[in-house]
């Protein structure tokens, strides 16, 4: 994305897809993010790729709900297979991440939204989030 892009990616009214007329996505987890003491920030180099940023500071009274990081992450994947996903979770000093990118080149030509890999994907987001809140 170019920087008037970037700029436009956060108003809540476009989105550059065709089927609706506002996006609301980066522009909420950004709101959302701030709100709970957290940061947000894009990244992004036309032609190269895009990095978006998010924290939430966990203890913070108006941090909404995450939700099932798990099961965004795999409806992500699913629905772009041609996007590399780079993820972090951290409590505290631990820290669980994934990237599709890295799953893609061990993969041996099987597309990384097969039901067998999701399948795979979805347990380890899962264990890896359930086991950083064992440990907190």
């Amino acid at each position: 994305m170019d920087k008037e892009k970037i700029k436009k990616a956060l108003d809540p009214f476009f989105t550059t897809k065709k089927t609706r007329r506002f996006g609301l996505g980066l522009s909420l987890l950004s709101e959302s993010a701030k709100a709970a003491g957290g940061s947000f920030s894009i990244k992004s180099k036309p032609g190269k790729g895009t990095e978006v940023k998010s924290t939430f500071k966990t203890s913070h009274i108006d941090k909404k709900p995450l939700g099932d990081m798990s099961q965004t992450l795999i409806t992500l994947i699913m629905a772009y297979p041609e996007i590399d996903f780079y993820y972090i979770h951290k409590i505290d000093e631990a820290e669980y991440s994934i990237d599709t990118k890295s799953i893609k080149s061990q993969l041996d030509g099987l597309p990384i939204n097969s039901s067998e890999v999701i399948k795979y994907i979805k347990t380890n987001i899962k264990d890896g989030i359930d086991h950083l809140r064992r440990e907190k």
